[in-house]
């Protein structure tokens, strides 16, 4: 769910790289593109997936919404939280 042309081409490089000290280094470069250009906070629709960002405020779980999309319009970002969790 994310690209740019850099990211993808460094990720197509480390997969096929053989070496595992020369490729983690690749990934961790690549995480650390993927999270400095992260435009949105994604969230995972279907059950079997329980995770969130602890500033998303006003979400519990994708399992609280049954299946359905979270209401999107009545989360909150809490930006000190955040803040404080260095992001």
């Amino acid at each position: 769910m994310y690209s740019n042309k850099y990211f993808d081409e460094l990720y197509d490089k480390a997969a096929a790289t053989v070496d595992d000290a020369e490729r983690k280094v690749m990934l961790e470069e690549l995480f650390t593109i993927a999270l400095d250009d992260a435009a949105y906070i994604p969230f995972a629709m279907p059950n079997q997936f329980c995770y969130w960002w602890p500033w998303v405020k006003n979400f519990y779980g994708e399992t609280a919404y049954n299946w359905r999309n979270p209401p999107l319009d009545i989360l909150w970002l809490d930006q000190a939280l955040k803040a404080d969790m260095g992001y």
